[in-house]
C-alpha cells in the first residue's frame, strides 16, 4: 500500500488533519481537496507535515455539492 495515492476531503479540520497525518506517516502520498488553494500552504507548513512535503498535493474544488466535481481530482 505504501507510496499509493489517497484522496481524502476535510483534511484541514482536526479530525482529517489527523488523517492526513497518520496516512503520510503510513507512507501514502496524499492528495486534498480543498476549498480555497491558501488551505493547501496550511498543510505543507504545519510542524507534523513539513517533511513530508513531497508526498502532498492538492487539487481546488470550490463546491463540493456540484455533480462532477471530484472528477479532477481522481
Amino acid at each position: 500500500m505504501a507510496h499509493e495515492l489517497v484522496l481524502i476531503t476535510g483534511g484541514i479540520g482536526f479530525v482529517g488533519y489527523a488523517v492526513v497525518v497518520r496516512a503520510l506517516q503510513q507512507g501514502y502520498r496524499v492528495r486534498l481537496a480543498i476549498r480555497r488553494e491558501n488551505n493547501g500552504e496550511k498543510i505543507k507548513t504545519a510542524s507534523s507535515c513539513q517533511k513530508y512535503a513531497a508526498s502532498i498535493d492538492f487539487v481546488v474544488v470550490e463546491d463540493m455539492t456540484k455533480e462532477g466535481a471530484f472528477d479532477e481530482a481522481m
